[in-house]
């Protein structure tokens, strides 16, 4: 059987939000909060989208920098920002998720290619923000098993057992994961 047919839709939320929190606190962003609980909320489109692994920044964090571009520190933390959205991404990819499984997967590219619409690099169709992109998923990847994967798991262990973290909580698991190993 599959790693990803063992895996419940519970383990699956935490690891993703887990994923994001964990590539937010090592890229020094202001996370709030990270949690698991579903939601329901309108796209848009006009289509309805459950969500169920969010992470929360500093009110205003995200219109504050977008305002800012073309300012170096806007356009790094929105770059920071993409990351995170690729650290959701990787845990559906290395949690092997079928694509139905993997909704937030495609919010998260959608979301990386609206900072890279705004930051000026191009759109979907255009090879520099396709390249641009591949670069997000791939730091992403690299802040998250930088450590074996153990600040991760740590945290979507804690996510899952109690469905929400502060910012706080998350930095003190990760600053913990990473001293334990000598990061």
């Amino acid at each position: 059987m599959r790693r990803v047919q063992q895996m419940t839709r519970r383990m699956q939320r935490a690891r993703s939000a887990a994923a994001q929190a964990v590539v937010a606190v090592r890229l020094d962003l202001p996370l709030e909060s990270a949690d698991i609980y579903l939601r329901v909320r309108s796209s848009q489109w006009g289509q309805l989208v459950l969500s169920g692994a969010t992470v929360t920044y500093e009110k205003g964090f995200l219109r504050r920098h977008l305002a800012a571009v073309p300012d170096s520190t806007a356009a790094e933390k929105l770059s920071a920002f993409a990351t995170v959205a690729g650290g959701l991404c990787v845990a559906a990819t290395l949690d092997q998720r079928r694509p139905e499984e993997a909704l937030g997967q495609q919010l998260a590219f959608r979301q990386m290619y609206q900072v890279a619409r705004a930051l000026g690099i191009g759109d979907i169709r255009e090879p520099a923000a396709r390249a641009w992109i591949k670069d997000r998923f791939l730091e992403a990847l690299s802040l998250l098993i930088v450590d074996g994967q153990a600040a991760w798991n740590s945290v979507a262990n804690a996510l899952q057992e109690r469905g929400e973290l502060t910012g706080d909580e998350v930095r003190n698991l990760v600053g913990a994961s990473d001293e334990e190993r000598g990061i």
